[in-house]
């Protein structure tokens, strides 16, 4: 099992499996920092307008959008998809 990519170390130098895991971590975040008004802003917008607008507004991805909202326990939106009974 490879785990360093394309990158090719001498073998004094390798990282370790658990170097490496922890450098790639998913859990850090490389996007910017929510401001307070950021928040505020989606909270307002998130019960009338669509993730994508609320994206465009911020400057954000949808998935950003999403995700935070997720996080500051915002009430769950309906499914689009209609659904036959």
């Amino acid at each position: 099992m490879r785990i360093t990519g394309h990158v090719h170390y001498p073998r004094a130098v390798k990282p370790t499996v658990e170097a490496t895991y922890r450098s790639t971590s998913k859990h850090v975040s490389t996007g910017a920092a929510w401001s307070l008004q950021d928040e505020q802003t989606l909270l307002a917008m998130w019960g009338t307008h669509t993730c994508r607008q609320i994206a465009i507004r911020l400057g954000r991805s949808r998935n950003a959008i999403i995700g935070k909202a997720h996080r500051l326990n915002a009430d769950k939106k309906p499914s689009p998809i209609k659904r036959a009974a």
